[in-house]
């Protein structure tokens, strides 16, 4: 609950990315359920400072206006996903016979989230004068 927004959501998607690379290495049904309750952990830490770190960025008129557009990454997410998904399944699972690749790639981009978010927060985030 006191918990500063950036370091839990990338501590969380960090345990995200971490679980991934563990589906990606598995080679039993027990260190695939590890691999799913790691991510799940991850993505449960990350998600509600999401919201809190839009709030914090936001300016103080535009707080509605930022919260609503920080839930287009679902919106664009659910229309690329599928199809974007579908391609990389049938490339690395199908063609090459290596899921270990579709699930390493789904953990690269979750180190490139967390860079990018520290990026940006480096960048536009909140100011050290302002509370965290």
């Amino acid at each position: 609950k006191n918990t500063k927004p950036l370091g839990t959501m990338i501590v969380g998607i960090a345990l995200g990315t971490i679980g991934m690379g563990i589906l990606g290495i598995s080679t039993s049904a027990w260190v695939f359920i590890a691999g799913i309750v790691i991510f799940s952990i991850g993505e449960m830490t990350a998600h509600p400072k999401f919201i809190s770190y839009v709030g914090l960025i936001a300016p103080a008129d535009k707080k509605a206006l930022y919260l609503g557009y920080s839930f287009l990454y679902g919106v664009i997410g659910s229309g690329v996903g599928g199809i974007l998904g579908a391609l990389l399944y049938v490339r690395f699972v199908n063609n090459m016979q290596r899921p270990d690749l579709l699930w390493f790639t789904f953990a690269l981009i979750g180190v490139f989230t967390i860079v990018a978010l520290l990026i940006y927060n480096w960048k536009f985030g909140v100011k050290k004068t302002e509370k965290q």
